[in-house]
């Protein structure tokens, strides 16, 4: 069952884009494009939950645990990827309109959320159900960074290094909530900043 969510996530998410585009639905428009993103995530987060219950017995994966240390690896974490990104900023990629987490109070709702819905599918579930070692680590990887390959080939090799950062802290600390609060604060604060400051170098 692992597999098919490690799959069907990105899988699913191609699907409804393709049958909105053949509803002539305008998938350019960013609302569209979130909402179907966040109805895909939605969906199989509740399958996810759903398989860490029956698998797991509970649902204690997800309960928060020493959280100043999960702070403390979350604000770790963001700090990593922020360089990350910074750096691939310096690897051109085609630039879609697509909604920032300020561009709305819907659209930062939607980043806040999903961050942690994302995290609940392939490091909650995903990784533990291949048992939280070098397989599942790179499945989960992998099959995150497919979910974003729809933005273009560079977001795919970003993301899936970013799914190694979140499942290798996952396994070191077993912080469910870490990883969560770092996937939140990277997208929501440290993606800008970097952002930032790459534009503040090259003299944007």
């Amino acid at each position: 069952m692992a597999w098919i969510v490690a799959v069907g996530v990105p899988v699913a998410l191609f699907v409804w884009f393709t049958i909105a585009y053949l509803l002539k639905i305008d998938v350019n428009n960013p609302t569209v494009a979130r909402i179907l993103v966040d109805f895909n995530i939605l969906l199989w987060t509740i399958i996810a939950l759903w398989r860490i219950s029956k698998e797991f017995g509970s649902l204690s994966c997800l309960k928060l645990r020493d959280p100043v240390k999960a702070v403390a690896v979350g604000i770790v974490i963001a700090l990593l990827l922020g360089v990350l990104n910074f750096v691939f900023r310096f690897w051109p990629a085609r630039s879609y309109n697509f909604p920032g987490p300020y561009s709305s109070l819907y659209a930062f709702i939607s980043f806040l959320l999903g961050s942690i819905l994302e995290e609940v599918i392939w490091r909650a579930y995903v990784l533990r159900a291949l048992g939280a070692g070098f397989l599942g680590l790179w499945v989960s990887s992998l099959f995150f960074g497919l979910y974003h390959l729809g933005l273009s080939f560079k977001h795919f090799v970003f993301a899936t290094i970013a799914g190694l950062v979140f499942g290798a802290f996952y396994m070191r600390t077993g912080l469910f909530w870490a990883v969560a609060l770092g996937h939140v604060l990277y997208n929501l604060v440290f993606s800008r900043i970097s952002d930032r400051l790459f534009e503040i170098l090259i003299g944007h």
